[in-house]
C-alpha cells in the first residue's frame, strides 16, 4: 500500500520519541490521518469527506506532532467525524523512517505508473495529475480556475519542460513575467500577488506529488518570492447615493428594485440571490434562507448548486417594507397555473434564472446614468452594507455570519477603507473653514 493510499483508508502505524521538546512519529502508534513528510520535515492531515454527493479532501500541515494532532481534532469536528476515531482499525506496519544523509536518498516505490528516470514533461505530467488526482475531488469552479492556470500560464512557459530539468529560477521566471505583462493572457495586464501565489501553489502541489512517489527529490518551488501588489481597493456606497440608486431602479424596473434591495439589506453574494427560490422565502421568521446558489459551468452555462460558497448554509433577517413587497410578488406569481415553489424568485419568462453577467451589467450602468463616481462595483452591496453594520458597533464575528464570510480579515479590510475615507472628509470640512 503506497503512502497516499494508506492516508485515504485512515491506516496508520507510528512510534513516538520527543526530539527537541516536540512529539516525532517514527514507528508503532495509530496516527490515524496523519503522516509525517520526512522530505519537508512536516506532518500532514489528510482527511476525506462528502458533502452529499461531493467528495472533498481536505489536507493541512503543522510543524510538530502535538499541533497536527490538534488539527485533526478540530476538522473531525467541524466535519462531524469524531466518530472515525473509535474505529477499530487493523494494526499495520510501516517502515521505519530512515534519517537521510548528505550522501543518501530515501525513495518511495512509484504509484500511478510514474517511474523514476522515466521524466515526464511539465504539460504531460501535470495535466494527467489534474485528471486523476485533483478533478475528482474539487469542484467544478476550482477546476476551472486550474486549468486556466496551467493552460494561460503554467504550459505556455514551463509546459515543455522536464520536471527534473525544471528549476527555482524557472518558477522564479514565471511569476515575474506573470507580475510584469500577465503571462500568456491577450490584455497582457499585470495579474496580482494573490494569483500568482495561487499559481505557483498549483505547481508546487504537483511536485509535492512527484517526491511522494519517488520520482523527484526537491521541490523547485518553495520560497518563491513574488512582488508586492497593492490590490485597487472597492469603495462603498454613502447614504445619498445608496438612496439615489434604489430610487433610479425602482423607476427603471421594479424586479431589479427589489433585488437589490434584498442586495443591500440580506449582504448577500450576487450567486446567492439570483439561486433563490420561494421554498427559501420564510414570511412568517421575516427573511430568507442563504442555499442555493447559481454558480458557473463549462462553456459559458451556469448550473444550480445547493450549498453557497464556503458551505455556509444561513438566515437572514430583511426589513418589513422588503417582506411586503416579497409577499405582493408571491401572490402575483403563485395565481399561474405553473407556479412551483422551486421557482426562482427572481427569474425570467421562461422560468430560466437570471445571468449573472446580466445583473452585472444592469448596475454597472445604472451606476454610470447616476455619475456615481469611484472604484463602484456590483460587489460593493455586499462592502457597503457590511460597512455599515460595523461602524453601527455590530460585532465582526456577527457581521461575518450574516454575509457568510470564511475569514473575518476581509470585513476588517473594509472597515479600515471606509474609516480611512470618513477621516479623509471630516480633514476636508476642516480645511474648508480655513480662512
Amino acid at each position: 500500500m503506497d503512502l497516499y493510499t494508506h492516508l485515504w483508508y485512515g491506516g496508520g502505524v507510528a512510534n513516538l520519541s520527543y526530539v527537541g521538546g516536540h512529539r516525532k512519529m517514527t514507528g508503532k502508534e495509530n496516527m490515524k490521518y496523519i503522516t509525517y513528510r520526512e522530505n519537508r520535515e512536516i506532518y500532514q492531515i489528510k482527511i476525506n469527506i462528502r458533502l452529499g454527493d461531493i467528495k472533498k479532501q481536505v489536507v493541512k500541515q503543522a510543524k510538530t506532532l502535538d499541533k497536527a494532532i490538534l488539527i485533526r481534532k478540530e476538522l473531525l469536528e467541524m466535519y462531524k467525524m469524531t466518530d472515525k476515531l473509535q474505529e477499530d482499525k487493523p494494526q499495520q506496519t510501516e517502515p521505519p523512517i530512515v534519517k537521510k544523509s548528505a550522501k543518501q536518498t530515501v525513495k518511495k516505490e512509484p504509484t500511478n505508473n510514474i517511474e523514476p528516470n522515466n521524466f515526464p514533461t511539465l504539460g504531460q505530467g501535470m495535466l494527467l495529475w489534474h485528471e486523476q488526482e485533483r478533478k475528482p475531488f474539487t469542484e467544478i469552479q476550482t477546476q476551472i480556475k486550474n486549468e486556466a492556470m496551467m493552460t494561460n500560464h503554467i504550459f505556455p512557459t514551463l509546459g515543455h519542460l522536464k520536471v527534473n530539468e525544471i528549476t527555482k529560477a524557472d518558477i522564479k521566471s514565471l511569476a515575474l513575467k506573470m507580475q510584469s505583462v500577465g503571462g500568456n493572457r491577450r490584455n497582457r495586464k499585470s495579474l496580482s500577488t494573490r494569483y500568482t501565489k495561487s499559481t505557483i501553489g498549483q505547481i508546487k502541489l504537483y511536485f509535492d506529488y512527484l517526491i511522494d512517489n519517488g520520482v523527484i527529490e526537491k521541490n523547485p518551488c518553495f520560497n518563491i518570492k513574488c512582488k508586492p501588489t497593492i490590490p485597487k481597493q472597492k469603495d462603498v456606497f454613502n447614504e445619498m447615493e445608496k438612496q439615489r440608486f434604489l430610487k433610479y431602479v425602482k423607476s427603471k424596473s421594479y424586479d431589479y428594485y427589489l433585488l437589490f434591495k434584498i442586495y443591500f439589506e440580506s449582504c448577500s453574494r450576487r450567486s446567492e440571490l439570483i439561486g433563490l427560490p420561494w421554498r427559501n422565502v420564510d414570511f412568517k421568521k421575516s427573511g430568507i434562507l442563504i442555499q442555493q446558489t447559481i454558480v458557473k459551468a463549462r462553456k459559458g452555462k451556469y448550473e444550480v448548486k445547493q450549498y453557497p460558497k464556503n458551505k455556509n448554509i444561513h438566515f437572514v433577517y430583511l426589513s418589513d417594507k422588503t417582506m411586503f413587497s416579497l409577499r405582493m410578488k408571491y401572490e402575483s406569481v403563485k395565481r399561474k397555473d405553473n407556479f412551483d415553489l422551486n421557482d426562482f424568485v427572481f427569474q425570467q419568462e421562461n422560468k430560466q434564472h437570471l445571468f449573472p453577467d446580466t445583473i452585472t451589467k444592469s448596475f454597472k450602468s445604472y451606476v454610470d446614468e447616476l455619475n456615481i463616481k469611484g472604484n463602484i462595483t456590483l460587489h460593493s452591496i455586499r462592502h457597503t452594507t457590511a460597512a455599515e453594520l460595523i461602524m453601527k458597533g455590530i460585532p465582526v464575528p456577527v457581521v461575518q455570519a450574516i454575509g457568510g464570510w470564511k475569514n473575518p480579515d476581509t470585513l476588517m479590510k473594509i472597515y479600515t477603507h471606509v474609516q480611512t475615507e470618513n477621516i479623509k472628509e471630516a480633514q476636508e470640512k476642516l480645511f474648508s473653514t480655513h480662512i
